[in-house]
């Protein structure tokens, strides 16, 4: 039996008993802007008929927005692209802040009431949520009583894609979704067909409500819609970054070329992948020697900390084995342990060049060490080659695609069993970290690498891990490996020789191999229409197994009133 705690409800200012939520202890709940309203709330007719689930508020370019009261950062992102902000508070009551030009504040971040937790691009929606249900934002303000009860597993985060779902409510975020999504689309075929002018035709002929109403049809699928809207908005992104490969083939190297081995000392760091341990990874394939490495100067990054050591070390740094908990752990304390490394390896060989080799979430990892670092500050590390190989540096189709399957009850379910069975961990924090979208990603994109340090991403056409396109980023020299798609040529992309020829190439201050990319590209891009395709096909069956399993558990009925003191269990 679900333990729950009693929340307040309130009547609504115009006299119409709408639910609402006790204040928790402290101060009372506060208005997230000073603007007037623009749009009150209107009750919808049903779960998913129009309305207005919220208060929209006039605000300037440019206003802080501030948390209405205390409580735990849950989401912290992008839906249907435009930024939302959501805060847990105690006893299942939840605040989103939608529409934002800017976000101050990641998941699992505290905040008291009146910080800032992101700034108003024009009008700021404000959402109040009591446990599944959207309540007027009037009635949290205002705080007299009519009590309910709220599941206790609502009380508590969920997954970064329940707490998104969770958005999807609000009619607003739905349209806005669809609407991006077409258009991206219109966009990415110049002008060819203008797909936009679809749904603000129908706006304009038809009315806000009327188009709300005909998307809600969908009914509990309609939060699925975007999902697919973001995928689609991503496909096309997929398809740009692909340019990336055909334009840093310019000052390529042919083919009869070999690239010449170092003939100074150079120092390699290895950076492993998910899941990856002391003894186990693809990184430990990486023929160093063969590149021009001494033993003596390789260094295999532990996640634990320092180096994982054997044949392959550096004296004076640090020796810890590491296993998969610490590999899947939180991303930017791995990144954080890895500068604290680079730093050690600079100031024990001064001078020397340092590559930074990094496979996989290895890839991702490395590149946030470097994020913001002076070159020039002997404090700091200094890397001649940053190399990323397979690196998801916009998410793994994977990872996004767990997030997806996980936001359902039997999904996450499914996944815990496989957890329990096996050696994956898909519901690790380093799997949410790599998803498309997530903070981690989105922070390690933002950042600047060191002046002097020379980027090359290596991607392969058939790597169904994490397909070409999220491998391509525009400060790099991006470098496609063409191939047939297979499950295991991720794993065996730091051993093949196609892998160990770019590597000398970079190291060599060369360009990537000349080769045509066309093909590889137009396989890379199906890769990636494809696994988001199944992605979502996995979500919408999790979501239907789970409600059917729900419809057929009898429920106990609600009871209406609460025999103790509002708030407590």
């Amino acid at each position: 039996m679900r333990r729950t705690l009693v929340v307040v409800l309130a009547a609504g200012l115009l006299g119409v008993l709408c639910p609402s939520v006790a204040r928790a202890d402290g101060p009372a709940f506060v208005v997230p802007v000073p603007g007037p309203v623009v749009d009150p709330w209107r009750a919808p007719a049903g779960r998913y008929g129009a309305g207005n689930r919220g208060i929209d508020f006039a605000t300037t370019p440019g206003e802080v927005v501030r948390a209405s009261g205390d409580g735990e950062v849950v989401f912290a992102g992008q839906v249907g692209g435009s930024l939302h902000v959501v805060v847990l508070h105690p006893g299942g009551v939840r605040t989103s802040y939608s529409f934002l030009a800017s976000i101050a504040v990641r998941r699992g971040d505290r905040v008291r009431q009146g910080d800032v937790v992101g700034t108003a691009e024009r009008s700021v929606h404000f959402g109040v949520r009591v446990g599944d249900d959207y309540v007027d934002p009037a009635t949290l303000l205002a705080g007299t009583v009519e009590v309910h009860l709220v599941p206790d597993d609502l009380r508590r985060p969920g997954s970064w894609w329940q707490e998104r779902l969770g958005l999807l409510r609000a009619v607003a975020v739905v349209v806005g979704a669809t609407a991006q999504g077409v258009a991206w689309a219109s966009e990415a075929l110049d002008g060819a067909v203008d797909w936009s002018v679809g749904i603000p035709a129908l706006v304009a002929q038809q009315g806000w409500e009327a188009v709300q109403a005909e998307l809600m049809k969908l009914g509990d699928l309609a939060e699925l819609a975007v999902y697919y809207g973001d995928i689609s908005r991503q496909w096309i992104a997929a398809y740009r970054r692909l340019q990336e490969f055909d334009e840093d083939q310019a000052g390529c190297t042919p083919r009869s070329v070999r690239p010449r081995r170092p003939r100074r000392r150079r120092i390699a760091v290895l950076v492993g992948g998910f899941g990856s341990t002391s003894t186990h990874g693809g990184v430990l394939d990486l023929p160093t020697r063969a590149l021009g490495y001494a033993d003596h100067d390789v260094a295999v990054f532990s996640y634990a900390g320092g180096q994982i050591g054997g044949r392959r070390h550096i004296d004076g740094i640090d020796v810890a084995a590491y296993g998969q908990r610490q590999a899947n752990g939180d991303l930017r304390a791995s990144a954080k342990r890895l500068r604290q490394v680079l730093v050690r390896i600079r100031s024990r060989n001064p001078g020397v060049p340092v590559d930074l080799i990094g496979f996989s979430q290895g890839g991702v990892v490395a590149r946030a060490a470097l994020a913001d670092s002076d070159g020039s500050d002997p404090r700091e590390p200094k890397v001649a080659n940053l190399i990323t190989i397979g690196a998801p540096h916009h998410g793994a189709q994977v990872a996004t695609g767990l997030a997806a399957v996980g936001a359902s009850g039997a999904g996450w379910a499914t996944l815990k069993l496989t957890e329990s069975v096996s050696d994956l961990e898909p519901t690790s924090t380093a799997a949410g970290e790599l998803r498309a979208g997530s903070d981690f990603i989105d922070w390690a994109g933002r950042q600047q690498l060191p002046a002097g340090t020379r980027f090359t991403s290596i991607a392969a056409a058939g790597d169904l891990v994490v397909p070409a396109p999220n491998s391509a980023v525009g400060p790099a020299t991006n470098v496609l490996l063409p191939g047939a798609p297979g499950l295991g040529v991720h794993g065996h992309l730091p051993a093949s020789r196609a892998v160990g020829r770019e590597i000398g190439l970079a190291i060599a201050g060369r360009g990537p191999t000349c080769r045509s990319t066309g093909a590889a590209e137009l396989q890379a891009l199906g890769t990636v229409i494809v696994e988001d395709g199944a992605a979502g096909g996995l979500a919408l069956a999790g979501q239907l197994v789970g409600k059917r399993i729900e419809s057929s558990v009898p429920r106990v009925p609600r009871p209406t009133r609460s025999p103790g003191p509002a708030g407590r269990p």
